[in-house]
């Protein structure tokens, strides 16, 4: 079997993988992605969790807690999820700059990205051309997703923008 036959192979199993699972997210739609998954399981997930996670004495279960007292929604499971957002940004932020540091003397720059020959281009594109068709596959998926979401909401006379603001 050559590495061509085999690559493809490998694409069609993760295709079928992503076709098969609940719920797809993508790093540029971070925040419907976000809305998508709290819209799908959140209500699930803290109905189960305040049923199987009661809070101890000591109150060490502050998520149980909270879902408890304030019979948390979709829309504060969204609200909470905005407030720790900035902090995560942050945290990545930090562990990128220092990763870069350790790689030095490799230049990121924009203007260095631009002197990299066309051979070394074609050799990326190419080693890459199985990715990028998973993750065109992954991106019609979420449209999809997005899609179904936006109808049910407007089923259920929830304004849409709502949940992305």
């Amino acid at each position: 079997m050559t590495h061509q036959t085999l690559g493809k192979y490998v694409l069609e199993v993760a295709k079928k993988r992503l076709d098969d699972m609940l719920y797809i997210g993508l790093t540029e739609e971070h925040k419907e992605s976000a809305a998508m998954f709290a819209n799908l399981v959140g209500s699930q997930v803290i109905s189960q969790l305040s049923a199987s996670n009661p809070v101890t004495e000591a109150g060490n279960n502050t998520l149980t807690a909270e879902a408890q007292s304030e019979n948390m929604t979709v829309e504060k499971l969204m609200e909470t999820y905005g407030t720790c957002v900035s902090k995560l940004r942050s945290s990545q932020s930090k562990r990128r700059i220092n990763s870069f540091k350790r790689i030095s003397p490799a230049n990121f720059t924009k203007e260095a990205r631009l002197h990299v020959s066309e051979v070394i281009l074609k050799k990326i594109t190419s080693l890459n051309a199985l990715d990028v068709e998973l993750y065109k596959h992954a991106q019609k998926i979420f449209a999809r997703q997005h899609q179904v979401m936006e109808l049910k909401l407007l089923d259920s006379d929830r304004p849409v923008s709502s949940l992305f603001s």
